[in-house]
């Protein structure tokens, strides 16, 4: 890995840690949508409560009336048109019952789904910033200091663990650092040192208490 590419790797953890924060921001407002949801359906409880309360006094009401008009007329109580309006009732309660279910069900489904969209961000968030937090790492930590990657190296002085002090740049870039040279740091500080995919040597400068750092 070139600077170049090490600190490409960084910007790409840091976008990823930034994308984290988004995610949690979703899952906050899923969280928020869903809980308005639950509430939502205990109102939608309550008002068919208070919807039944009412269809009921209307059901007397419409009974008690029609009783007192037979009865005021000197006739007997009409007790086929009091048992239709009992049974109209009862159709326009089980009609304004089943509504108020269905809206119920309907909220608390809406519910769940914002629950699992929360979930599924919260996880999401969680992926980026571990592989945010990873790339950084290996971008910062696993700078190639192989010297067949370098050109222009020149002595410059030591560092205070008694390593030499290059200045370089990589091949093919044109910005100048100060840094050890891989093979020199593997001689005396071997697990400082791991071999990349690519079979080039980079080391780790937190290891050795020290950083690369531009000319």
């Amino acid at each position: 890995m070139s600077v170049g590419e090490g600190l490409s790797t960084v910007g790409s953890g840091i976008g990823s840690i930034f994308e984290a924060k988004g995610h949690r921001a979703a899952a906050k407002l899923y969280d928020k949508s869903a809980l308005y949801e639950h509430q939502a359906g205990d109102l939608e409880q309550v008002s068919t409560q208070v919807s039944l309360m009412q269809s009921e006094r209307e059901i007397y009401k419409t009974s008690g009336a029609t009783v007192a008009a037979y009865a005021g007329g000197g006739l007997e109580t009409g007790f086929d048109i009091t048992a239709s309006n009992a049974q109209q009732g009862a159709l326009t309660q089980a009609l304004i019952g089943a509504q108020g279910q269905i809206n119920y069900i309907g909220r608390e489904v809406s519910a769940q789904g914002y629950e699992i969209q929360a979930a599924t961000e919260r996880a999401m968030a969680k992926s980026s910033l571990f592989g945010g937090i990873f790339k950084i790492a290996g971008g910062i930590v696993g700078m190639a200091s192989d010297r067949r990657l370098k050109e222009n190296i020149v002595p410059v002085g030591a560092y205070p663990n008694g390593l030499p002090k290059y200045e370089f740049n990589y091949r093919g870039e044109v910005k100048r650092w100060r840094g050890v040279m891989a093979d020199e740091v593997q001689e005396r500080f071997p697990k400082a040192v791991f071999t990349m995919p690519d079979g080039y040597l980079a080391v780790n400068y937190e290891m050795l208490g020290i950083a690369m750092e531009p000319a």
